[in-house]
């Protein structure tokens, strides 16, 4: 939303409050504010914020590159899963995170480590299905 990078949530008002969810954000610490979407989120937000909090003025849109940290590393070609690629992707601002890879997808890690100039490709929103394509580079780097 303009220069910021933002959350939206989608949430069952019979399941849960407006009041509730930025209660906990602001508890948190898991934003610098909220954008409501109407007067009654505005007034909620403005007591729970302790400010005057505007609503969302025009349409929010899409990240143009969601995974834009995970792109700009060497796990550019680590095949995994949508979840596991969102999930590092969203740590790796404070450097790279292995801790969500399978042993197998580490190992292959280390092998675009050591061999970086191999031609390795990426395989970002390919999935699993991605490691035949990382495999046949592999099987040549080990033959040289």
């Amino acid at each position: 939303m303009g220069p910021r990078e933002v959350v939206e949530v989608k949430f069952d008002p019979k399941v849960t409050s407006y009041e509730k969810i930025a209660k906990t954000v602001r508890a948190k610490g898991s934003g610098w504010s909220v954008h409501p979407l109407d007067d009654a989120q505005c007034k909620s937000a403005g007591d729970i914020w302790g400010r005057d909090v505007a609503k969302v003025s025009g349409k929010l849109r899409a990240d143009k590159d969601p995974k834009y940290y995970l792109g700009r590393t060497e796990l550019r070609h680590v095949p995994m899963t949508e979840a596991q690629a969102v999930r590092i992707n969203a740590r790796l601002r404070n450097g790279v995170s292995v801790e969500l890879l399978s042993p197998r997808q580490r190992e292959l890690l280390a092998d675009v480590r050591a061999h970086p100039k191999a031609g390795w490709p990426v395989v970002i929103d390919k999935g699993l299905a991605a490691w035949d394509a990382v495999e046949a580079v592999r099987r040549r780097v080990k033959k040289s």
